[in-house]
């Protein structure tokens, strides 16, 4: 089969099977300020909840929101829902920053950086330190703790496994914001620790290829499907 790099729209009929089984447009979606979601893309968004998180009838559920490359998304795209999430649910909600390399979504929520993921899995902080209670009613916030070179080790540890376990426990929605799929094994390694994985696309700009590298790299994760990001 020949290779492309013509962008991929995922909204496309004749991409769907190949690509995605959840298609959802997030029309050009972002914070309007710490926490707030915008208004006039909580239909879409409200659209991908119910269907990575309420349609499952889970008790626990936890996602990892990825790309195949950086500058798609994926940080505000899992803000947007982490936020979204908690205000209509009556159960706790985790956003964990679990991208070691360039981790944003503390900005997006102005809490410190550090203490956060990577003090907990060096095993030099405790998680009840590192965890941030958001004004939002239910959303708490795991920060990365600061850049890694040894991300991928950290994230691929026994002690991330047995940190997802624990989180499991004490969290019914979790949602990790994670490296790009194509620049580190982390999202690969983390996307077989919980229940699915979504992949954003960013409309018009992602080459086609590049999708199909990513999908193959998440071959051992659970697909919950691909949310295509139209900014």
């Amino acid at each position: 089969m020949s290779r492309t790099t013509a962008p991929i729209k995922i909204a496309q009929k004749q991409q769907t099977k190949e690509v995605a089984s959840l298609e959802t447009e997030t029309a050009g979606a972002h914070l309007s300020g710490p926490m707030i979601p915008s208004p006039k893309n909580s239909q879409e968004f409200n659209s991908i909840i119910t269907k990575l998180f309420i349609s499952k009838q889970e008790k626990t559920m936890s996602v990892a929101i990825c790309s195949a490359l950086s500058g798609e998304g994926v940080t505000t795209i899992s803000a947007n829902l982490a936020a979204i999430l908690a205000s209509q649910v009556q159960e706790k909600v985790l956003l964990v920053e679990a991208n070691l390399y360039s981790p944003q979504v503390h900005t997006h929520f102005r809490v410190p950086r550090t203490p956060g993921l990577a003090q907990v899995l060096e095993q030099t902080e405790g998680l009840e330190s590192t965890i941030h209670k958001i004004v939002l009613p239910n959303l708490f916030i795991l920060q990365s703790g600061g850049p890694r070179e040894n991300g991928s080790l950290l994230i691929g540890s026994k002690q991330m496994e047995e940190l997802v376990s624990k989180l499991k426990q004490k969290f019914s929605y979790l949602i990790f914001d994670t490296a790009p799929v194509l620049k580190s094994v982390d999202a690969a390694m983390l996307g077989q620790q919980v229940d699915a994985v979504a992949l954003v696309v960013r409309a018009g700009l992602t080459p086609r290829d590049q999708v199909v590298k990513a999908k193959e790299s998440l071959v051992n994760c659970n697909m919950g499907g691909v949310i295509l990001n139209s900014v």
